[in-house]
Order: structure tokens, then sequence, then C-alpha cells
């Protein structure tokens, strides 16, 4: 059950603890989502619930902290305790993504991060650490950075591509090799299958939810298979996608895109376009029409649909991989935060190591001389 709310200035918190009380904050959840300055699929109601509905082991507690300013959702926190560290609480873990993180209204960031920090605390006194995963550089971010006791490190990478200016001006920048190769490949395509290749933009109520199963199978075409991650090869995630795109789909978040070469699908992005971000979450082909290049066409006609809608600033490709390289996709850093309870204990056993590990890990010097010291004293 919700816990007694908490007054912080004009802002009032409760943590939610009962699953059947979450469904109530969904349609708010996602609002504030929609109007965050990170606005991705990973941090909404869909992604919490699946977590706790298919991933939460029996001795792994949740809560789930909003801040409200007056009727008006303003922040979203939600937690799971951390089997690898005691008296740790983190964000969920994440599903084959980077982890969520915080939910705040845009310009009260640091207020309301503060108020979702503190009754957190409240809730679950013993808790000496916050930990979160995956957050761009954001005011978000800088919000948790902010917090007295925080401990911030870059873990990883992602990839974007701004949507700015002319389709056709920003299609010159990926290199005349590629965008000959397309056309060559578009070509084949309709000499051997009879018609040009075919998009298909589904949205809304066209978005169907039937489409995972397409996406399954074709995953079992080729490298993912043969690596362990198609997601047919594993009943459990597929069941975690088929919760999360539900999900997606009441927002009117949900969005596939399809290429076919003539009746036949070879190629699927599971997508959601959330405020003004277009995300593409999982990304298929089927790799026995590899020559054609489908996943390079359908990437191709998903930007020149994202050049011609207004609504749509950023296209994001969640991970960093190197044939994106070839798209001029801007690099974009992922950092883990770790918020930290004031205290001397906290100090001790948390702060204060933490920090001295940070420093290691960024001083060249250091690194340097530790890396020396074996050969030098053999």
């Amino acid at each position: 059950m919700p816990s007694e709310p908490a007054l912080a200035g004009d802002l009032s918190t409760i943590v939610v603890t009962d699953r059947a009380a979450l469904d109530g904050f969904e349609e708010q959840w996602n609002a504030l989502l929609a109007r965050s300055a990170i606005p991705l699929p990973i941090c909404g109601p869909a992604w919490f619930l699946a977590h706790i509905d298919h991933k939460r082991t029996a001795d792994c507690r949740w809560w789930c902290a909003f801040a409200f300013a007056g009727d008006r959702l303003v922040g979203v926190l939600p937690l799971v305790s951390d089997p690898r560290s005691r008296g740790g609480l983190r964000d969920p873990s994440e599903y084959f993504m980077h982890d969520g993180a915080p939910v705040l209204e845009p310009g009260r960031e640091a207020e309301v991060a503060n108020a979702l920090l503190e009754a957190a605390y409240a809730e679950v006194p013993e808790a000496r650490r916050l930990a979160f995963g995956g957050l761009r550089d954001s005011p978000v971010l800088d919000a948790l950075r902010a917090q007295s006791w925080t401990s911030v490190r870059q873990e990883g990478m992602g990839s974007a591509v701004r949507i700015e200016g002319a389709f056709e001006d920003w299609k010159r920048t990926i290199g005349s090799n590629m965008r000959r190769n397309l056309r060559k490949a578009a070509n084949r395509v309709e000499r051997d299958f009879g018609a040009p290749p075919q998009a298909e933009f589904l949205t809304g109520d066209d978005a169907p939810l039937e489409l995972l199963d397409e996406m399954a199978r074709i995953e079992q075409t080729g490298w993912k298979a043969e690596e362990g991650g198609a997601m047919g090869l594993r009943t459990e995630v597929q069941a975690i996608y088929a919760d999360v795109i539900a999900g997606w789909k009441r927002a009117g978040f949900l969005e596939w895109h399809r290429l076919r070469f003539g009746e036949r699908t070879v190629a699927l992005h599971l997508a959601t376009h959330i405020g003004p971000k277009l995300t593409l979450v999982r990304i298929c082909f089927d790799e026995s029409v590899g020559r054609y290049s489908p996943g390079g066409l359908l990437l191709m006609a998903t930007f020149e649909r994202a050049f011609a809608d207004a609504a749509i600033h950023r296209v994001d490709c969640v991970e960093r991989q190197p044939w994106q390289q070839n798209w001029r996709m801007e690099a974009v850093p992922y950092h883990d935060v770790h918020a930290f309870r004031p205290g001397l204990l906290t100090l001790v056993t948390g702060y204060a190591p933490e920090r001295i590990g940070s420093a290691l890990r960024e001083s060249r010097f250091l690194r340097r001389l530790l890396h020396r010291a074996p050969a030098e004293s053999a």
C-alpha cells in the first residue's frame, strides 16, 4: 500500500509497494515521461511493471516513489533492492538495454530529485546507497550529480542521430558508397521480387502486438540465433517483451517499422515515439536475403520518414555498434551514478571507497604506474 504522503515545499511524495496500486499511476507516469528530458521507453511504467511481474526474484523487494505538485505528477523513482550491495537500492535491471532513470518534471529536476530521494530513504531506513545506470547527459543527470554525496562515472556508449535540416543534406553525409550500394540493392529487389522494397510504419492502433512473433521468427535466421540472443529461443524474454509492448501501445508510444520484399517481411524495427524522441528498441532483418541489404534499406526509410516529421527531433539507436559509423551516428555517453546517504558508516564503507576507486580509474598517471609495476618488478 502507498505510504503516508510526505511534504517537501510544495511537493508531496508517496511510496508505493503494492503491485495493484501501480496501475493507477500509469497514465500520469506516461504523460510525465513524454514531457521529460529523457523520454526513453525504459523509464516508463511498462518497463517497471514487466520487471516486477517477470524478473523479480522472491528475495527482491521493490518500491516506487511518486512526487506531486498539487494533483500533477512531477516525479517518479522506481527502485529495487540490489543483491550485490548491502544497504543498496538501484533502478530496475535492464533487458538487453541500458538501465532506466528517474522521471523528473522539466525545469524542476533538482528539487523533485531531492524530494524523491528523501522519500526513498524515509521508506527504507537501512538503505545507504541508490545506484542508477545508463544515464545520459541531461538535467536529470545534473540533478543527481548535485546531491551532496554522489559518484559519477562513464559506463558505456550509445548512438543517436539529430533530426535537423533536410533529409537529402543529411543523406549526403553518410558517404557515396553506402548510398550507391543501397540504390543497387533496391534495384535488385525490384528485379528479383517483381516490385520495389516497401517500407511500412505502423503506429497507434495500427501497431499490432502480433508482430512480436514475426520479429522472433526473423531473429532466428541469423547471428542472434547463433549467439543465443534470439528472442524466440528464450520464451521468458518474449513474454517480457509482450507485456512491455502492450504497455507502450496503451500509452500510444508503440511503433513497428516493417520492410517487405513482395509479400515477405524481411526486416523489422520495434520502436517507440515518446515526446520528440524516436527510439529503435530492437531491430532485425532476415539474413537469408542479406545480399539485398534489408536492414540498411529499412533504416534509410526510417530516417527519411523522421526528417519529414516535425515531431521527431532525434532517432536513438540505444547501443553503440561498429556498423553505425557508416551512418555518421553521434556517440552518446552513458553514466553510472551512485548517490550515498550522508553518514559516518556510509562514508567509510561506501562513499570514500567509491570516490577513491573512481579517482584511480580516471587517473592516467596511476593507470600507467599500475600497468608498469608488474613488468618492472619482474
